[in-house]
């Protein structure tokens, strides 16, 4: 399940709404090796390559790392694909007029939350929270 709410913005028809819906977990493949890493000979046992993973509908996506079983929460590994967009059509606004800052993010053992600061004509904070 995935949770988006607004907060901050009471001239927002978001503002102070939660929605809840379910989310679909996206996989996007690595980067592909470089052909000097490659040997035909030798079939690979397992791949521990970074990927990145995004959250269906809410638009969130994540750097998952496999060889330490984590998800990166820090502003280089969170990219809020979607949420501009979410934002912008929530606040008839265009776009490239939503400025997003990240905030922080956090874990637990069945869930992943990210905060960031909305900037645009108005000003708000928008949290997304998914878990299992």
């Amino acid at each position: 399940m995935g949770e988006l709410s607004i907060t901050g913005d009471p001239e927002s028809s978001i503002d102070g709404v939660t929605q809840v819906s379910p989310v679909v977990w996206k996989k996007y493949a690595p980067d592909p090796l470089p052909s000097s890493a490659i040997n035909p000979n030798e079939k690979p046992i397992a791949d521990f390559r970074d990927y990145t993973a995004c959250v269906e509908p809410v638009g969130l996506c994540f750097r998952v790392m496999p060889d330490v079983s984590s998800v990166g929460l820090n502003a280089r590994d969170i990219r809020p694909d979607q949420l501009r967009t979410r934002v912008a059509e929530a606040w008839n606004v265009a776009e490239s007029e939503v400025k997003l800052r990240f905030l922080g993010a956090d874990r637990g053992d069945d869930w992943v939350k990210a905060s960031f600061q909305v900037d645009a004509p108005r000003s708000a904070q928008l949290h997304v929270k998914i878990w299992q």
